[in-house]
């Protein structure tokens, strides 16, 4: 785990807006003192920048993945294809599961709320109570 801090002080965010909701799930938004600040989720990993520096990084979720013949059977037996790969874990599966699904897309995992956002993030980050 990395943890990177941003001077002394709390981050005071004054306005945030959640951009994507899932795959990866982010935020961006301004800083009381007028800099930008981006929050993304995607493979377990939350960072957080400011003006494009990494203030905050940390894996949220390192538990093995399962294996593509794992996710596989989750299909067969009836479970939605974008639940499947909204499960995956790592991107060497996702290829693996989308290859012997035929296809050559894959953008799937990252989902985190917003109240997670701001609990990962409260030793050095003081957000809205909200995003828009």
């Amino acid at each position: 785990m990395k943890e990177y801090k941003y001077g002394l002080e709390k981050i005071k965010v004054t306005e945030v807006e959640q951009t994507c909701f899932g795959c990866p799930s982010s935020w961006t938004g301004k800083t009381a003192d007028g800099k930008e600040i981006y929050a993304r989720y995607r493979w377990g990993f939350l960072r957080v920048t400011v003006d494009d520096e990494m203030v905050f990084g940390q894996q949220l979720r390192d538990d093995p993945p399962a294996t593509a013949e794992e996710y596989q059977n989750m299909h067969n037996q009836g479970m939605n294809l974008d639940t499947v790969l909204q499960m995956m874990e790592s991107d060497e599966t996702l290829r693996e599961f989308c290859k012997a699904a035929g296809e050559t897309e894959f953008s799937y995992h990252g989902i985190i709320d917003y109240e997670t956002l701001k609990e990962k993030t409260k030793d050095l980050i003081e957000w809205p109570e909200e995003s828009t």
